[in-house]
């Protein structure tokens, strides 16, 4: 019985064989490499990245919160 279980087994590996060779990963060959500096990459970051974004924009409602904050207290005087 067990000769005919590893028969079995290696008719699946056999059959099962094309479909392992078609799942391999693309040729790496082919892949296309971007090069960045350290600035083009911060850069990129700073532009790309969604966190960034927000904070950037935090940022920028927090000085207007700022100006608005002075302006009242200036024009109180």
């Amino acid at each position: 019985m067990k000769v005919k279980s590893k028969g079995i087994v290696w008719l699946y590996v056999l059959a099962l064989l094309p479909a392992i060779a078609v799942a391999q990963p693309p040729d790496t060959a082919r892949t296309t490499r971007h090069e960045f500096s350290i600035q083009q990459a911060v850069d990129y970051a700073k532009k790309n990245n969604v966190q960034v974004k927000n904070a950037l924009l935090d940022v920028k409602m927090q000085e207007q919160v700022n100006r608005e904050v002075t302006f009242e207290g200036v024009s109180e005087y």
